[in-house]
């Protein structure tokens, strides 16, 4: 099932004991388009610290309450790195966490979501295990600098979005399958041009411009002009997630 990641923020995280907190922001790595970790504004148990929870320690979701099951105890989380999630976040720290929970940090299976990515170049350098220094070693200049594959939700969103023949929007959203935690489409807020609200396939972006603020498809602007239209408020997302899939599926264009 599609969530929207603005949704989920709204969401509270249960441990396998106790409530952890309430979801501040999404990370997710723009070559995958896989979401990596979760940033937690903690309870008062915690002081209100923020913490990372890796993609793959959640659970079930569970619209009826709002809330996702997180497989670790309080005190897994307890103990965790402490987290600095001023952008852009280091590939030491994300490294850090994955092993604190015991989850191994690589390419994984899912890794062909997006077409025009082979699974050779998603293969990061080599990187420290915990408790090794962070000050040396191969890649520690990029890492200090943060993973650049590693974005915050929060911070694309805004993102314009030009097609292959013109602008038509921004981006207003991302929907993530709770299945494997991919992002399958982005919510383009097209409201300057056309008034209204529509997705688009992450299989759809020819390159992402991180400084220009831009992202470029590989699809003209009629085809997504056209999609259906996108209703955040509408009770049935896996209806509306099969006709979008339909429309792009047959090449879109025809409405």
């Amino acid at each position: 099932m599609l969530h929207p990641v603005s949704s989920l923020k709204k969401y509270h995280l249960a441990a396998t004991d106790a409530h952890i907190g309430h979801i501040k922001d999404v990370y997710f790595d723009s070559h995958e388009w896989k979401v990596r970790c979760l940033v937690v504004k903690t309870g008062a148990w915690l002081l209100g610290k923020e913490v990372l929870i890796p993609a793959k320690a959640l659970g079930l979701i569970n619209v009826e309450d709002e809330s996702i099951r997180v497989n670790l105890s309080l005190e897994n989380i307890k103990g965790a790195p402490d987290s600095d999630t001023s952008p852009p976040v280091s590939r030491y720290e994300d490294v850090a966490h994955h092993n604190y929970y015991g989850f191994p940090r690589g390419v994984t299976p899912w890794v062909a979501l997006h077409t025009a990515t082979s699974v050779s170049s998603l293969v990061l350098p080599a990187m420290p295990l915990a408790g090794d220094s962070l000050s040396s070693g191969p890649g520690a200049a990029d890492a200090e600098r943060g993973d650049f594959n590693l974005r915050s939700a929060h911070d694309v969103t805004g993102h314009a979005i030009h097609c292959s023949d013109a602008e038509i929007g921004r981006v207003g959203d991302f929907l993530v399958d709770d299945g494997d935690w991919s992002i399958r489409y982005f919510v383009v807020n097209t409201s300057v041009w056309f008034g209204k609200e529509v997705v688009v396939p992450t299989t759809a972006i020819r390159e992402v411009s991180w400084d220009e603020r831009t992202v470029y498809l590989a699809i003209p602007r009629e085809e997504v002009k056209n999609a259906p239209e996108y209703d955040a408020d509408a009770p049935r997302i896996d209806a509306y997630e099969q006709r979008v899939a339909e429309y792009y599926g047959r090449g879109g264009g025809d409405g």
